[in-house]
């Protein structure tokens, strides 16, 4: 069975599952809710289905019944009144499971194609001009930005409007640093717990009450 891992981060539990197995195999394995066999059964990509079919296994792993699972404008919800958030990405599929409030969830497979989404999201930052980034600080900004905007569930905002400071140096194999949305009127701030995995990077994102002032983010 390729489920591949079970950690902890802030009260969070974190699955991991390599999606190695065969649609038909994946099926066989959990029983599916009405909504979800529509989900599956109408996309038309094999590569998606088995990722909706590796999500459903791991939540039931995680004691998650697919009963439990709907969405609301897109974002996963659990009928239990447990928070969920969903990510995959290459092989990996992936789920963050918190009793205790809101959390926000990415995997990011480290590929040559990370060097250009970082120009894309930091297009309007002086300071990371010209920087020579890491595959690694760029999967880690990526992630970092994607579970805060999973969190955040805030409508029309844009993934460059988050912001972070990464640790300085080398990455380490894990750790945490603050993040902030720039709403306009203040400062939305978050936590972030990330981990390098073989040839990935997670991180989870946490909402916190404050963090230093938002000039002092340096994202890169």
């Amino acid at each position: 069975m390729p489920f591949a891992a079970e950690i902890y981060e802030a009260g969070a539990r974190i699955g991991l599952w390599n999606i190695t197995e065969s649609e038909a195999a994946l099926r066989t394995s959990i029983t599916l809710s009405p909504a979800s066999m529509s989900l599956i059964n109408g996309s038309g990509s094999a590569k998606r289905r088995r990722e909706l079919l590796a999500v459903r296994s791991l939540m039931h792993r995680m004691g998650i019944s697919d009963n439990d699972l709907y969405y609301q404008d897109e974002k996963p919800m659990l009928r239990s009144g447990r928070f969920i958030s969903i990510s995959h990405s290459g092989t990996m599929a992936c789920i963050a499971l918190s009793a205790e409030g809101p959390v926000g969830v990415d995997i990011q497979e480290i590929k040559p194609r990370l060097s250009i989404v970082v120009r894309w999201l930091t297009k309007s930052a002086p300071d990371a001009a010209g920087r020579n980034v890491s595959l690694i600080r760029s999967g880690l900004l990526w992630t970092a930005r994607e579970a805060m905007f999973k969190l955040s569930g805030r409508e029309g905002v844009s993934m460059r409007s988050f912001h972070t400071r990464l640790p300085e140096g080398e990455i380490g194999a894990q750790g945490c640093f603050p993040g902030y949305l720039d709403t306009g009127t203040g400062a939305e701030t978050f936590q972030v717990h990330y981990r390098v995995l073989e040839g990935y990077v997670l991180a989870v994102a946490f909402p916190t009450q404050a963090v230093e002032a938002a000039e002092d983010a340096t994202d890169l």
